[in-house]
């Protein structure tokens, strides 16, 4: 049960980032998604709350409960926060509105907090590449535009290599 209370803010994020996958079927406005989105986090939030100012080892010692691990996580769910609000404006201006682009960012918060507790190479490497592979298709969401799908490209590229150096040092 304390391994599970341990991953429960990254369970809220990956839940709510699936019912926004769902719910892109079947609701006809999309900044809905965006407001559902914006919940998810804040039942995160609350649940980091409740962890605060425990420290304890989860998993055998891959995941690690701190102050540092906590401070981090509260970083990354504020920033996700703010990043889904003002994006919820500039999509209606791009006419992009679609689910998958707030479920990418509730999974790469998810994956970016994952790598603030981890105590593991292993642990670590899994979260960076989840982390990175739904900031490459972030990058590129903007499917019509040239240059996002250049800078998708490239950021995919540089990040292939980058990973395969990090893999080769480990």
């Amino acid at each position: 049960i304390q391994d599970i209370g341990a991953i429960g803010p990254e369970l809220y994020l990956a839940m709510f980032g699936m019912i926004v996958l769902i719910l892109d079927l079947v609701v006809k406005e999309k900044r809905t998604l965006g407001i559902v989105s914006l919940i998810g986090l804040g039942f995160s939030g609350l649940f980091l709350m409740r962890l605060w100012g425990v420290e304890f080892a989860a998993y055998g010692g891959l995941l690690l409960v701190d102050h540092f691990a906590e401070f981090f996580k509260l970083v990354f769910l504020i920033a996700a926060a703010l990043s889904i609000a003002i994006s919820l404006k500039y999509l209606d201006i791009e006419r992009e509105h679609h689910g998958e682009y707030y479920a990418l960012i509730l999974f790469a918060t998810m994956a970016m907090m994952f790598m603030a507790g981890a105590m593991d190479l292993v642990t670590l490497y899994i979260s960076l590449e989840t982390m990175a592979i739904s900031t490459y298709v972030l990058v590129g969401f903007l499917r019509g535009n040239q240059r996002s799908n250049e800078a998708s490209m490239k950021y995919f590229l540089l990040g292939a290599f980058s990973s395969g150096i990090l893999l080769y040092g480990m």
